[in-house]
């Protein structure tokens, strides 16, 4: 017997799940029939609550949710009554039945109550903690943040529901809660504003939740017993639906209890949309689309469980007179079928001359030159996009390219790390080491194994530069937190010190997880004794291993067996590495998570946004907008043995990556499907560069003051730069990384005022322009025509020739008169002020 949950019951829910389970159909035409989700109901408890959801099978064999179109009768409303929103609530015992009608037809509900006359103490863990997490209170905005708020400090997001406990029933003098006078209490009287409450009002005193809480102190606030049932899971019902634009649905919510029974619990869930422009959520499960076709989810939290339930909504689109291009390869079936889904015409396949631009920015961070440009627009090779990726793949720039962005995400920074007056060997030699992998093509197995498994010094003859990334990571905490976001796509840093809160991973599974580095030994050759702070030159550090280790989460727990995630524990011998286990288990090709990170992760290279977005942030609340193609490309990836060429030369044959940027009148709002190619600012270091190519200019960086002067080999383009510490106006300006997080939303595309003024006014920017040897110098002295000369510039800046009107606005400025060189400096500024340079399309 239940002894808790009698004001709000047990559900058991008897029936069988309609046909809405699986996806179907916009329903359209006459209405057929209606269905419930469950056709028996049977309810545990006065005030018991269940959602009902009906759904309308149309003509078309479609559906559509009806829950609030229908009217409701019950058959006995003194046993259980239903609201005008289907919501159903326990009155009394006995058995009764719920119709829903509209338009003529009609369905039944077959009703049970009991248990109405045995009213049991209130759970505190089970029925308290979802009030505060429901209104707020335990987040980190309130009560909920480290300090608490005004004397009052919940645990965030109510993962230490004991801390809360003594909290509310021990502290304050005892005034939070009166057990002889419940409506005194300050539990009460401030949420519902009869007190001061510096959160305003959050209750009404005729509120379901506030019955509970007075019922649970009139009950004389008891915690719980050790054997009431526990909330081991969360189901959502229905999990996914096809919805039209501007309508409305009703989710559902059960938790699924330790006794094998589950309950009701949508009146009490959080619920949050991850695309509030697709489709938003309110109190209760109720959503709502919006006009925005694609795909909307709506995160549903209860007691640290996490659910998602995922709407489709398709266009209203004439997809007949619009064609889809033959698809190249796995990439364009998957794309394709999902804008098919969604009745999202595609863009048109880019130019030759976008094509070629894109790519080379794409793949080197650089601009093919006017020749590079004027060669491939006349090549008639039908193959041409093909070997053009493939030759870009060969070149040094991409190492370089590539680098840079690797040096990002691993935090390949100076700053904070090398001493006053040191060097910075150790981030110009874990540089290097990125440039050589990727022009060695070094599987991404291999390259992962070696970072994360490096062992040695940073410096001297027998230097080992992966040892490098240890430097910024001393910690096993540190660690773990990056290993997880760079290499497994997710972030589990919240679960070091509570379970986290968008996810299924706890503390065991984090400090488990951490485990694997407990013997990794940082040792100052000079001084065996490392500060994690401290500041380090490139001759002070070496990694070892222990013979043993373990690592202490909160509360002095230890944990010496590691476990990678949905593992079990492993005994690591002493003789063994425990970090090659970890990455034994990371490269299997059964591991859900390490090929599809590196997948999701270039993919929004090239796309600007990930299958999965953020890149980083992969968990079941964050599902991807095509899991077929996430999957496919997964696939793929590890049957070619990780090899990241081949990642790329898959993505860029694609149709969906050819396509134009420019939309059509239907898919202009997409965002998420590919409907069209994204435009993109150019990342800091390649418009740098790209200023650089236009212009003519060339710029020769030096090390900063304090690293040591000038490199032994001076980088000559800014993507070559080995680390953060480089900075001019343009970095800045344009969002060159401190490199701080393993993040890449670091590196930000926001436009910005500084940015405008940059372009504008900018020194750095006029000085290329002035060069003595740059391009305006040049041109004011090259004896070609006018045309000759402009559509050079075009070809530089823009991968194509002007078009006859923009040839002949130029050719007027040109022989308005005046300083010829001067003129072309102008022209020059003006065409690197626009969007078509300054963006990838």
């Amino acid at each position: 017997m239940l002894r808790f949950w009698s004001f709000i019951g047990l559900l058991t829910l008897t029936g069988v799940a309609s046909a809405q389970e699986k996806t179907l159909p916009i329903g359209s035409g006459a209405l057929q029939s209606l269905s419930p989700l469950v056709d028996k109901v049977t309810l545990r408890g006065l005030g018991q609550l269940q959602q009902l959801v009906i759904t309308g099978h149309y003509a078309n064999e479609g559906v559509r949710d009806l829950t609030r179109e229908v009217k409701y009768r019950p058959g006995d409303a003194a046993i259980a009554r239903v609201d005008a929103k289907g919501l159903l609530t326990a009155i009394a015992n006995g058995t009764t039945e719920i119709i829903a009608e509209t338009a003529g037809k009609s369905v039944k509900i077959g009703v049970k109550v009991e248990g109405v006359d045995r009213e049991q103490p209130i759970n505190f863990t089970n029925e308290i903690v979802p009030i505060f997490s429901k209104l707020g209170c335990n987040s980190g905005a309130c009560h909920g943040k480290s300090t608490g708020q005004n004397g009052f400090r919940l645990s965030l997001l109510g993962f230490e529901p004991q801390v809360d406990f003594e909290a509310l029933t021990r502290e304050a003098r005892g005034r939070r809660i009166v057990t002889t006078a419940p409506e005194v209490s300050l539990l009460l009287r401030k949420p519902t504003g009869e007190m001061s409450h510096g959160g305003g009002k959050r209750l009404n005193a005729d509120s379901r939740d506030y019955q509970t809480l007075l019922r649970w102190i009139r009950g004389g606030a008891p915690f719980g017993n050790a054997s009431d049932p526990k909330v081991v899971g969360l189901t959502v019902a229905p999990a996914h639906r096809l919805a039209p634009t501007k309508s409305s649905l009703q989710i559902t919510v059960a938790a699924l209890l330790s006794d094998g029974s589950r309950r009701d619990v949508t009146a009490d869930a959080e619920y949050s949309s991850n695309h509030p422009e697709i489709a938003s959520v309110a109190e209760g499960g109720w959503g709502e689309t919006l006009d925005v076709p694609g795909d909307g989810a709506i995160m549903v939290r209860y007691l640290g469980h996490v659910g998602v339930f995922r709407v489709t909504i398709p266009q209203e689109a004439p997809l007949a007179k619009y064609a889809f291009p033959k698809p190249a390869n796995f990439i364009d079936e998957h794309v394709h079928a999902k804008l098919k889904q969604l009745n999202l015409p595609p863009s048109e396949l880019c130019s030759d001359g976008e094509f070629l631009r894109r790519v080379s920015l794409d793949i080197t961070g650089t601009l093919p030159t006017a020749k590079e440009a004027e060669k491939f627009l006349a090549d008639p090779d039908p193959r041409k996009r093909e070997k053009l990726v493939d030759d870009l793949l060969t070149r040094p720039a991409y190492a370089s390219y590539f680098a840079l962005k690797w040096g990002d995400i691993l935090r390949n920074r100076r700053d904070g790390i090398v001493g006053v007056g040191g060097k910075a060997e150790r981030t110009q030699a874990l540089h290097a080491w990125l440039k050589d992998s990727f022009v060695k093509n070094k599987p991404y197995d291999q390259f992962t194994r070696e970072i994360l498994t490096a062992m040695g010094d940073f410096a001297g003859a027998n230097a080992q530069p992966p040892v490098g990334w240890y430097v910024v990571l001393r910690t096993p905490e540190a660690l773990v937190d990056d290993t997880a976001q760079v290499f497994l796509g997710t972030r589990i840093q919240c679960a070091q010190c509570h379970h986290h809160p968008y996810e299924k991973w706890s503390q065991d599974d984090y400090w488990a997880l951490a485990a694997f580095f407990a013997r990794v030994q940082l040792i100052n050759p000079k001084n065996p004794k490392v500060n994690p702070k401290a500041k380090l030159g490139p001759n002070d550090l070496r990694v070892t291993l222990r013979p043993s280790g373990s690592v202490t989460g909160p509360h002095g727990k230890s944990y010496a067996k590691p476990r990678p995630l949905d593992g079990t524990e492993l005994d690591v011998a002493e003789a063994d590495d425990p970090r090659h286990k970890l990455v034994d288990w990371m490269v299997h090709p059964d591991n859900p998570f390490f090929a599809r990170a590196v997948a999701n992760r270039y993919w929004a290279h090239f796309f600007g946004r990930g299958i999965v977005d953020m890149p980083d942030d992969m968990r079941v609340s964050n599902p991807p907008s095509n899991e077929p193609l996430l999957d496919a490309l997964a696939r793929d990836f590890i049957k070619h043995k990780f090899d990241l060429k081949h990642l790329i030369r898959t993505i860029c044959a694609s149709k969906t990556y050819q396509m134009s940027s420019t939309p059509n009148e239907h898919n202009v709002k997409d965002k998420q499907n590919h409907a069209r190619f994204y435009p993109r600012r150019l990342p800091a270091e390649v418009l740098f560069d790209a200023f650089d190519q236009v212009t003519g200019a060339q710029v020769k960086f030096v090390s900063p003051k304090g690293g040591g002067g000038a490199a032994k080999t001076p980088a000559l383009r800014a993507i070559d730069l080995p680390d953060e510490a480089v900075k001019t106006p343009l970095l800045m300006a344009f969002g060159k990384p401190e490199r701080s997080s393993a993040c890449e939303c670091e590196r930000s595309g926001a436009a910005t005022l500084t940015q405008s003024l940059y372009l504008i006014g900018s020194a750095e920017l006029h000085n290329k322009l002035k060069d003595k040897a740059g391009r305006a110098a040049q041109l004011a002295t090259d004896p070609r025509p006018n045309p000759e000369k402009v559509k050079e510039i075009y070809l530089w800046v823009y991968a194509r020739p002007p078009v006859a009107e923009e040839l002949q606005t130029v050719e007027r400025f040109l022989n308005a008169g005046g300083n010829r060189k001067e003129a072309y400096e102008d022209v020059l500024w003006a065409l690197l002020n626009t969007k078509e340079f300054l963006f990838n399309h």
